[in-house]
């Protein structure tokens, strides 16, 4: 069967809010190296002037206001991701066998869980966006200032900063959303009894050794490889492009339907 991709558009919305946290940090950056500018550079000994108070306070600033929005943010993401799921893979399976499995695509039962997981990490990763940018302007400003650099080096230096913060960015919209497309192909997956994949890969340069070595090989669900010493399924290591192409063994439905049939019959002569 086909398999069940990442949605590139869940992705792209993902990436943009996220990147609209970054130009909050990088206006943040551009404002506290704007009020250094009149003390710059030191004076003998002294400290920054004032950038551990203007850094701290923008720090809070946007903490609270990426913490108000994370929320609404992961679980946007990861109800996008579920719905491109179970639209996919519902007309994979109808398409494959003429089975219509949407009305068994429910919010119930070890789904809202894995929902509930994604949203948790998710929040998590989103919150560290400005946490781990204002951790990296307050150690180069000190440094900078320390080092008696120019003021024009420490802008070039905090705008390096935002660009390294926007990559952390894009790297979390596309890995959370192929790991949320992992997770949740796996629930939907065994819950119509589907049970085994079929690892495929993004078959491109950049597919990693190890990976390239699974491409074409089957595997239950409940028994991933291990790959580069972690078992895994298509998807879950970070920033793997691959995905599991479902497996529906008609052979042992055949198997298990004749031995239906013979313990049918086998009642029916015990009772007779």
């Amino acid at each position: 069967m086909r398999p069940v991709r990442p949605n590139h558009r869940a992705e792209l919305w993902y990436r943009f809010q996220l990147n609209a946290i970054v130009a909050e940090l990088r206006e943040a950056g551009r404002e506290i190296v704007a009020a250094l500018a009149p003390r710059w550079p030191r004076v003998q000994d002294e400290t920054a002037p004032e950038a551990p108070v203007l850094t701290e306070r923008a720090r809070e600033k946007l903490r609270h206001k990426v913490g108000a929005v994370a929320a609404d943010i992961a679980f946007e993401a990861v109800t996008r991701s579920l719905d491109s799921v179970d639209d996919r893979l519902a007309i994979s399976i109808e398409s494959s066998i003429g089975v219509n499995v949407r009305k068994l695509l429910t919010a119930h039962g070890d789904i809202g869980q894995t929902m509930k997981d994604a949203v948790d990490a998710n929040v998590e990763l989103i919150t560290s966006i400005p946490e781990q940018y204002f951790d990296r302007l307050a150690e180069t400003i000190s440094e900078s200032w320390t080092e008696g650099d120019r003021h024009e080096d420490l802008a070039v230096d905090v705008a390096h900063i935002g660009d390294v913060t926007e990559s952390r960015a894009e790297l979390i919209a596309r890995d959370q959303t192929s790991k949320m497309n992992a997770a949740f192909n796996k629930v939907r997956q065994t819950s119509v009894g589907i049970e085994k994949y079929t690892w495929q890969t993004a078959e491109d340069e950049r597919v990693r050794e190890s990976h390239a070595e699974l491409d074409g090989q089957t595997f239950p669900w409940d028994e991933p490889p291990t790959v580069d010493g972690e078992a895994v399924n298509p998807g879950e290591a970070i920033n793997c492009r691959c995905v599991a192409a479902p497996v529906i063994d008609l052979d042992d439905e055949a198997e298990a339907d004749a031995g239906e049939l013979d313990t049918d019959e086998d009642d029916i002569a015990e009772a007779a």
